[in-house]
């Protein structure tokens, strides 16, 4: 799901920076917009244009309509390996993020970076953490077993 300012949305927020169209800064950010539209649209995402008028209840309301069928049509969540390769997801998405970042020459040393990532137990509520530090995470972790909370460390949803 991405929201997407409309063009009137994204160019006023660009004057109030001080952008105009004839700058560089301004042409830039369009580039990024069209070439964000392209790839939401060729990978079928879902789009919200946030269009200004609106509130974020509205918004809201329209984010839930467009996930409302996906959501419910999804079995893969519906049982404990299906919300472990979820979380599984998330954290490799996540790790991936920052393996990126700090790639490239100017980031900073990485071995104090500590993540936040999901448990990967796979119980239906489940709401708790795992703290991994980013550097002693081998490439192919994310072929292990889950990552799963301490005893300490784990809470569920009460539902």
């Amino acid at each position: 799901m991405w929201l997407l300012p409309t063009a009137a949305v994204r160019q006023r927020r660009l004057r109030r920076r001080g952008l105009g169209p004839g700058q560089g800064a301004f042409r830039l950010y369009e580039l990024l917009r069209r070439d964000v539209a392209a790839e939401v649209a060729a990978a079928g995402g879902a789009v919200v244009h946030v269009d200004g008028e609106h509130g974020a209840e509205a918004t809201s309301t329209q984010v839930h309509a467009e996930l409302e069928q996906p959501l419910a049509a999804g079995p893969h969540a519906r049982d404990p390996a299906g919300r472990r390769g979820l979380a599984r997801y998330a954290d490799r998405a996540l790790v991936v993020q920052y393996r990126q970042f700090f790639a490239r020459p100017w980031a900073p040393v990485r071995e104090s970076v500590r993540l936040t990532l999901c448990c990967e137990c796979g119980a239906a509520g489940c709401l708790a953490d795992v703290e991994r530090n980013l550097a002693p995470l081998p490439v192919g972790w994310e072929e292990r077993g889950p990552l799963v909370a301490t005893a300490q460390g784990h809470r569920a949803l009460r539902v």
